[in-house]
């Protein structure tokens, strides 16, 4: 039992990583509630017919369904917890590559040239690729005029998914979009990442592809330097649209004009994407509305590359949650059939 008990661990999935541990036992106690507020109302209802002779029914079979309705409550609560059991012995050394993914949240993001307004495409994209690249370590980067790290390196897509989640119209910045910023941030993550030992490092940029980097030329040559190779991604059509402006409610209210009272027609800038992507190994592809022919295209350029192994070693662990669910439905058919 001690030894069980040493080697137990809990998922990444757990409901209690990702709803609190508060509100996981919020919903234990709610189950035991429902449970005896159920066994009063049937004790009660039993007392009143017992009193008119009420035959094949007693209070040791309802005191049973209790236990066993108890009994698949605490089974599933526990599956909810994930439980996972370490095999000791058994260490497998963790490869993948590192790619991490940037994400341009300037203002001209939010046109609408495309079936859903450039944003909100990219975030169904990037979602897309995540899956495709099952076996490697991911990092999400958000961009404007300037860059930062929405989500650092992880092979936990859920939670990758959830900071995705979280941009949004607030997110948008009203700076203009200098790539030159999410390249370095990209270099700052790779030299602090657990894969120093890795040889070439991947980032792959969504965007419209129009920038305002000072000094685009010489990023490009520090990412060649340190063997960071350049996918990009083109989001937004060749025509073109107006660039929305937004009131603090998020409510639209009108379009952005140049110093000429002209509203601005934002389009996909594919030279400077293209040429980015040439200079430093990578490719250019224009984002797909009918298909993910795009996705495939970086999921087999990167699939090329060499997997590097992390430097840490992972328990192999066995998941334990099926087990508990099963458990718990067959204590609910006993109760059933009872």
């Amino acid at each position: 039992m001690k030894t069980f008990l040493t080697n137990l661990r809990w998922g990444d999935w757990a409901f209690s990583k990702y709803f609190g541990l508060n509100w996981y036992w919020y919903l234990v106690i709610l189950g035991l509630f429902l449970i005896f507020y159920r066994v009063y109302s049937q004790k009660k209802l039993l007392n009143k017919f017992i009193k008119t002779s009420l035959t094949g029914y007693s209070k040791i079979k309802l005191y049973f369904k209790t236990v066993l309705l108890i009994l698949s409550l605490i089974f599933l609560g526990l599956a909810a917890l994930a439980p996972q059991l370490a095999e000791p012995g058994k260490l497998v050394q963790q490869r993948g590559r590192d790619v991490l993914i940037a994400l341009d949240v300037s203002r001209s993001m939010l046109v609408q040239d495309l079936s859903l307004n450039r944003l909100e495409l990219a975030k169904i994209k990037i979602k897309k690729l995540v899956q495709l690249l099952a076996a490697d370590r991911v990092g999400l980067i958000l961009f404007s005029g300037t860059a930062f790290v929405q989500c650092p390196l992880t092979k936990d897509r859920a939670a990758l998914q959830m900071f995705l989640d979280d941009v949004d119209v607030e997110t948008i910045s009203a700076g203009g979009t200098a790539l030159g910023s999410a390249i370095t941030t990209a270099l700052q993550m790779s030299e602090h990442s657990a894969t120093e030992i890795a040889q070439t490092k991947l980032l792959v940029i969504f965007t419209d592809g129009e920038d305002f980097s000072a000094d685009l030329h010489t990023v490009e040559q520090q990412a060649l330097a340190q063997h960071l190779d350049i996918f990009t991604v083109g989001v937004a059509s060749l025509d073109g649209g107006p660039i929305p402006t937004y009131d603090l409610q998020g409510q639209q209210v009108g379009h952005q004009l140049d110093q000429s009272g002209k509203v601005v027609i934002s389009k996909l800038n594919e030279q400077v994407l293209a040429d980015l992507a040439q200079a430093c190994h990578g490719l250019y592809t224009r984002v797909s509305e009918q298909n993910d022919s795009d996705l495939q295209k970086i999921k087999l350029a990167i699939e090329k590359y060499e997997r590097q192994s992390f430097g840490v070693k992972q328990e192999q662990r066995k998941e334990l949650y099926p087990y508990l669910a099963g458990a718990s439905l067959v204590c609910l058919l006993l109760e059933w059939l009872i």
